[in-house]
């Protein structure tokens, strides 16, 4: 049992840690990291600068492109919301108010995060079975993510039968004229050579 518990601790770990990014910023550079969200997923994210004394503008656009979040000149600070479709967020940092390199870290925190964390406050859970109960979550989202897959390959397969008979009919078509011209033609020929008496 301990060591399921520490196993599963390990990978609780591991799953934390690729949601957090740090890179560097050199002065009027922009860097824009996208994220695929799930239509009614709520995404929060925290940043911060290894600097306090640095600023940088951060913004973050929908699928569409357009904007839901921005803050100029900010050391560190967060946003959420809840997307109204499937799609790329991107959070963009620019480095363009003050000069130097900047280093910035950037974590998201999905709804399973922030709902098992404030569960395990709320219920004064042990820390592995919070844990536990995170990784339950994780594994739902997952689940989802493998669902909305199939649903796009189920599509792109409809996509791809209806262009393979659309071919088909159209190649029928060609050799329908293709036909239709060759008797055509021998229709022609025949009543010219009997016109010129070549043929009776």
């Amino acid at each position: 049992m301990r060591l399921i518990l520490t196993i599963l601790t390990i990978c609780f770990a591991l799953i934390n840690t690729t949601n957090g990014l740090q890179f560097t910023l050199r002065q009027g550079e922009e860097t824009c990291i996208s994220k695929e969200v799930l239509e009614n997923d709520a995404v929060n994210g925290k940043y911060s600068l290894a600097n306090q004394h640095d600023t940088v503008s951060v913004s973050v656009r929908d699928p569409m492109g357009d904007l839901v979040y921005m803050k100029p000149g900010v050391a560190d600070g967060s946003f959420a919301y809840t997307s109204p479709k499937t799609g790329q967020y991107k959070v963009c940092f620019q480095n363009n108010l003050t000069q130097g390199i900047k280093t910035v870290k950037l974590t998201f925190f999905s709804r399973e995060d922030t709902n098992s964390q404030a569960s395990a406050r709320k219920a004064s859970l042990q820390p592995i079975e919070a844990q536990i109960k995170q990784i339950q979550k994780m594994i739902g989202t997952v689940q989802r993510e493998d669902q909305w897959f199939a649903n796009q390959q189920l599509a792109m397969k409809e996509r791809n039968d209806n262009l393979s008979f659309s071919v088909m009919v159209l190649n029928l078509l060609l050799v329908l004229v293709v036909v239709v011209g060759y008797f055509g033609q021998m229709w022609y020929l025949k009543q010219y050579l009997v016109s010129k008496r070549v043929i009776y």
